[in-house]
């Protein structure tokens, strides 16, 4: 299974991308060379038109223990707008929600837009990143958590 091409990022075995892919099938099982090959041969993978190993981390911890996604469910999900920091997809902003939501699977891109959208992440009047990433740490695994809360903790 480690000599399979797929494992390899510039030329080399990747142990971080095996990783990555091993958290996902957390008791799973040992998956398919075949359906490891296309998964990770998706182009919502790519960034700046290469696959991205960091992207691919940061989806497999939202993912840990569910096994293979579908794809179109992942690349509906990543062209959320609500990802977007100035104007661009944020790997960041994507790594700190997939954080929060450890393990349980794919969010809803209205409880995404809600959250993102809570006024106690803005500083000087306008959506903080930092903030929200930050943040993200306290919540690991623990699912979306609530405004009020939140606010509060923040005040």
């Amino acid at each position: 299974m480690l000599s399979w091409p797929c494992w390899q990022v510039n030329g080399a075995f990747s142990p971080d991308l095996f990783r990555s892919f091993s958290s996902m099938f957390n008791g799973k099982g040992l998956p398919k060379e075949r359906s490891v090959t296309v998964m990770l041969s998706w182009p919502c993978w790519q960034v700046n038109g290469a696959f991205s190993p960091d992207l691919f981390r940061s989806f497999s911890s939202m993912f840990n223990g569910k096994g293979l996604p579908k794809e179109r469910s992942v690349t509906v999900m990543l062209s959320w707008p609500c990802w977007q920091v100035n104007g661009a997809f944020s790997p960041d902003l994507f790594r700190s929600f997939s954080s929060m939501i450890n393990g349980q699977g794919l969010p809803k891109e209205q409880d995404v837009t809600a959250i993102l959208s809570w006024p106690c992440w803005q500083v000087n009047g306008a959506f903080s990143p930092d903030l929200f990433c930050s943040f993200s740490s306290v919540f690991n695994g623990k699912g979306l958590p609530c405004e009020r809360d939140v606010a509060a903790m923040l005040s």
